[in-house]
C-alpha cells in the first residue's frame, strides 16, 4: 500500500460493484417471490370465481328459456320452450284432469243428450238454462286449465325457493 493509494478509486469501485451485485441478487430473489405470489393469487382468483359458476349457469339457462319463450331464438327456441313446458312437472296430470273434467261437463252435450234433443229451430227457452250451465262449466274448466298451464310454465322460469305466481299475487 503506497502513499497514493488513498487517492485511488478502487475501494469505491469495489464497494459499488458489491452493492450492485447485492441489489441484483436481491432483485432476482424478490422477483422470484413476487412471481410465486402472483401465481398463487391467480390460482385463488380462479377458485373464488369457480364458486359462481353454478349460479351463472342457472342464470344462463333461465335467460335462454325466457328468450325461447319470448320467440327471440326463432322456431328452434319456440320448439324448446314448448318441449320444456310440456315436460314440466305436473303438465300431463293437469292435462288429464282438465280433459276428464271437460268430458264430464260436456257429457250431456256430446253423448246424445241436449244437442240431440234440440230441434232444427234451436234451443227452447227451457233449454237455455241447461246450455248456460254447461257453457259456464266449460268456461270454468278452460280458465282452470289455462291457469294451470301458466303456473306450470312460470314454474320453469322461477328458481326453487322464490315466490311463484300465486305467492306473488297473494303478496299483492
Amino acid at each position: 500500500m503506497g502513499i497514493f493509494d488513498i487517492f485511488s478509486t478502487k475501494p469505491a469501485e469495489e464497494a459499488a460493484a458489491a452493492r450492485k451485485r447485492g441489489l441484483t441478487q436481491g432483485f432476482g430473489e424478490a422477483s422470484k417471490y413476487l412471481t410465486q405470489g402472483a401465481d398463487k393469487a391467480a390460482g385463488y382468483y380462479g377458485q373464488a370465481g369457480a364458486g359462481y359458476d353454478p349460479a351463472i349457469e342457472r342464470i344462463t339457462r333461465g335467460y335462454d328459456a325466457y328468450s325461447d319463450a319470448a320467440g327471440v331464438n326463432g322456431p328452434g327456441g319456440y320448439d324448446r320452450a314448448r318441449s320444456n313446458f310440456q315436460t314440466g312437472p305436473g303438465y300431463q296430470f293437469a292435462m288429464d284432469q282438465g280433459l276428464e273434467a271437460a268430458k264430464r261437463a260436456s257429457g250431456g252435450v256430446y253423448s246424445g243428450g241436449l244437442l240431440d234433443e234440440l230441434g232444427p229451430a234451436g234451443p227452447e227457452p227451457e233449454d237455455l238454462a241447461d246450455l248456460r250451465r254447461i257453457l259456464y262449466g266449460l268456461h270454468a274448466i278452460l280458465r282452470l286449465h289455462f291457469a294451470q298451464e301458466e303456473e306450470a310454465y312460470l314454474s320453469l322460469l322461477t328458481e326453487p325457493g322464490r315466490a311463484g305466481t300465486q305467492e306473488r299475487a297473494a303478496a299483492g
